[in-house]
């Protein structure tokens, strides 16, 4: 009876083993494929109107390549049209990480955006925390004063569109 109990006992852990398995194999691919559609939804080239910032003007582009790497570049000009001659740029390489999604102020939905770069005099790497909401070929980053603090609202002055080489 014993052996009887003790086969028992292995057999149900065996059965419950193969089960779990089963179920992270099925689940492996599901998972995959959301975190490669959402990081997808950032891939290219994205452009920025041209805004007013501490008495110049600037256009900042993102471009999202290969593996959640990121170049950020900003040029200033002496214009409200951006379309003099550039005051000056800064290229910022970065790495990114696009997260789940919260609820903002305006009660609309946004994905996690953390973006690893170099920042400040020393150029330590400092992980800035973002909010992005996506719109028809458009993105609208958050607005918060703490890097290390997810944006609770969004920026509405300052909207990237998605670089189309055609149009």
């Amino acid at each position: 009876m014993k052996f009887v109990r003790v086969a028992g006992l292995a057999l149900a852990a065996l059965v419950c083993v193969v089960f779990a398995d089963d179920a992270m194999e099925a689940t492996k691919g599901v998972f995959t494929t959301q975190i490669a559609e959402s990081g997808s939804a950032l891939d290219g080239l994205w452009v920025s109107n041209c805004y007013a910032f501490e008495g110049t003007y600037q256009v900042r582009t993102f471009e999202f390549v290969l593996d959640h790497l990121a170049t950020i570049t900003t040029i200033s000009y002496p214009d409200a049209h951006c379309a003099e001659q550039p005051l000056g740029s800064t290229v910022i390489s970065a790495t990114w990480d696009l997260g789940d999604t919260l609820v903002t102020e305006e009660g609309l939905l946004a994905y996690r955006l953390d973006v690893l770069l170099k920042a400040g005099p020393r150029q330590e790497l400092t992980t800035v925390k973002q909010v992005v909401h996506f719109q028809n070929q458009s993105f609208i980053l958050g607005i918060g004063s703490q890097l290390n603090r997810y944006p609770e609202r969004l920026d509405w002055e300052i909207h990237f569109s998605r670089f189309n080489p055609a149009d």
